[in-house]
């Protein structure tokens, strides 16, 4: 019983996790997140680690809009397997901004924080 218990738990925990490229690996307080094709958003009171978000892109670019307040993030970009630097995020800092227009369908951006960060809101859309 203990080892069907087990077996279910970890095929479970493979599911939810999935098989992506890069994974989400966090602590966090009051943390909102959504996942859509073309937008994605997170709002946290605190957060620490990695937040992986995969968006749909056609030759389109990827807007943003951060605040933070307290702490400091890198987001990155990726797609045709180059991770480059998006924006860095610092402590009372306001941004509004976007990416040069992407020509990969499949993009992932990846926040994150090494140090905790509070009170922060990020935002993504994919447009024209």
């Amino acid at each position: 019983m203990k080892k069907n218990t087990a077996l279910l738990w970890m095929s479970s925990l493979l599911l939810l996790t999935g098989c992506g490229k890069y994974s989400s690996t966090y602590t966090a307080t009051l943390f909102v997140h959504n996942n859509f094709a073309k937008k994605a958003t997170m709002h946290f009171s605190t957060f620490k680690g990695r937040m992986v978000f995969k968006l749909k892109c056609d030759n389109e670019k990827i807007s943003y809009t951060a605040t933070l307040g307290a702490g400091d993030a890198i987001i990155y970009y990726d797609y045709q397997d180059e991770k480059k630097v998006l924006f860095k995020l610092h402590e009372g800092e306001e941004i509004n901004s976007s990416s040069e227009a992407i020509t990969s369908s499949k993009v992932y951006v990846i926040v994150e924080f090494e140090q905790e960060g509070q009170d922060g809101k990020i935002d993504f859309n994919v447009s024209l």
